[in-house]
């Protein structure tokens, strides 16, 4: 994790601290951290080993986590004026039920109005439920939820973009709410992409075989061995459809201003308010 509290209670990151000389808390069950600085990660808190806090999930965020999350934040504050910019930031509804956003930030739109986003930055997460119930939260206090994806999911050795991509249920759910794109991260490069999913197709080749088990029933039944041509079964010859394998559109995007913010109503692909909370993009695709 990359903010916690002080002594006296306020928030403080990581990347603030030059020497280690106060004690530092875990805003979200106020257990005391350990703080870390080194030549590999990026300065961060770490609870100990027994913790069960909700940054202990899963055996806690990884530094490629951590450096998603603080890239995204740079990104966004550069490219938009923000009015409040927080990691890690708890968001609250009237029952007391909250949720802890990687990414919160706070702007006003072109005619004077706040408008708050939550920006969940995807390395490893493969729970479809608690993406969904993220959403609702989101959704239902007037936030809107942008899910940033680690964009090496789509490169290959090369740094290129894969031809073909194995995409996951979060993917494909997240592809359908923001209107047929997801965004992917570059941590490294500070930039950011627009990935959109086209079907792909695989050409199954056609092969002529021997039914030998229809035959040898068939010897079986009536003690006569038939015209082994008459048990010639054909295969293939078509294209097969790959539920889970997409082909990539991509477009960089060179300034992520935060321009659309408005709900939709829900079609039949989704049982909730779908949302745009996005930069302004013609669909390339």
């Amino acid at each position: 994790m990359l903010v916690a509290l002080k002594s006296n209670g306020e928030r403080i990151y990581a990347d603030e601290i030059f020497e280690r000389g106060d004690d530092y808390y875990c805003p979200e069950c106020g257990e005391r951290l350990i703080f870390r600085k080194g030549l590999k990660n990026i300065p961060h808190f770490a609870h100990t080993g027994e913790s069960i806090c909700h940054f202990r999930k899963g055996g806690g965020e990884s530094s490629t986590h951590n450096f998603m999350k603080q890239s995204i934040k740079e990104i966004v504050e550069r490219d938009n004026n923000c009015s409040l910019s927080e990691l890690e930031w708890k968001i609250e509804d009237k029952n007391g039920r909250y949720v802890i956003a990687d990414y919160y930030f706070e702007k006003y739109d072109n005619y004077g109005k706040k408008k708050k986003c939550a920006v969940e930055c995807v390395y490893k997460h493969d729970d479809l439920l608690h993406f969904l119930n993220k959403n609702r939260f989101y959704l239902k206090n007037n936030v809107y939820p942008i899910w940033v994806f680690d964009l090496n999911k789509f490169l290959d050795d090369d740094n290129d973009f894969k031809e073909e991509v194995r995409v996951n249920e979060i993917m494909k759910e997240a592809h359908k709410i923001n209107f047929g794109k997801i965004w992917g991260l570059d941590y490294d490069n500070k930039v950011i992409y627009a990935l959109h999913f086209d079907s792909c197709y695989r050409w199954v080749e056609e092969t002529t075989f021997t039914d030998w088990d229809s035959l040898m029933s068939e010897f079986e039944a009536s003690g006569e061995w038939q015209d082994e041509s008459e048990y010639q079964v054909t295969r293939g010859g078509y294209e097969k459809y790959l539920p889970n394998t997409k082909m990539i559109n991509w477009r960089l995007v060179k300034k992520f201003d935060i321009t659309s913010y408005s709900l939709k109503r829900a079609d039949n692909f989704c049982d909730y308010d779908r949302l745009i909370a996005s930069p302004f993009m013609k669909p390339f695709w």
